[in-house]
């Protein structure tokens, strides 16, 4: 959703710079750019899932910590399972021309 906004955003910011923020009609009355109330909407929905994915210091503080999920599953990173592979297992495991 975000970036579908943030591409939407773009054009119609194109738009505004090109046309200006207030354009004239066929019948020479003078409008607020139709691209501009776009390009505000645009703005908000970016600026309202970019807090949801942790895109400001802010956002990210809401967001879980590293502790938490060790403290929750730390079984996917420390595992010895044969069932469920490990990171710790992959990390140990890997060729030695990615260490």
């Amino acid at each position: 959703m975000w970036c579908v906004a943030c591409v939407e955003w773009a054009k119609a910011v194109r738009e505004v710079q090109s046309g200006g923020q207030v354009v004239e009609t066929s019948n020479g009355n003078v409008v607020q750019n139709p691209y501009l109330s776009v390009m505000n909407k645009q703005a908000l929905i970016m600026l309202k899932t970019g807090g949801e994915m942790g895109f400001s210091p802010s956002a990210r503080a809401t967001l879980g910590s590293a502790q938490e999920f060790n403290k929750h599953d730390s079984s996917i990173i420390d595992s010895d399972s044969t069932e469920q592979p490990s990171l710790v297992g992959y990390l140990k495991s890997r060729p030695d021309s990615f260490n």
